[in-house]
């Protein structure tokens, strides 16, 4: 006779489990599917303006060799436009 380490798997989980444990890896494609999808619409116009340029330059790179780079800027982008909290500390401020 044959023992597995972890015992049987069939046996150990009920349907109900099953349905559950399917039910959750479900939601996870589901949901990295869907954060691909929120990215590539979120850094589309970064990625289209560095497409333009690079065409202008002479580059001519289409959307995919484009994207890393539309991604970086995306990110500088937001970076750029968040709150600034790291002054309130008033660091570069003089006291009158």
């Amino acid at each position: 006779m044959m023992h597995h380490i972890g015992g049987d798997c069939a046996s150990e989980l009920d349907l109900p489990e099953l349905q559950l444990m399917m039910k959750k890896l479900w939601n996870l494609l589901l949901a990295i599917v869907m954060l691909v999808v929120i990215a590539l619409i979120v850094t589309l116009p970064a990625t289209w303006m560095l497409m333009l340029f690079l065409g202008n330059v002479g580059l001519n790179l289409s959307y995919w060799g484009t994207l890393p780079l539309g991604i970086v800027v995306s990110l500088l982008i937001g970076a750029g436009g968040s709150n600034d909290t790291f002054n309130t500390l008033n660091v570069f401020t003089e006291d009158d």
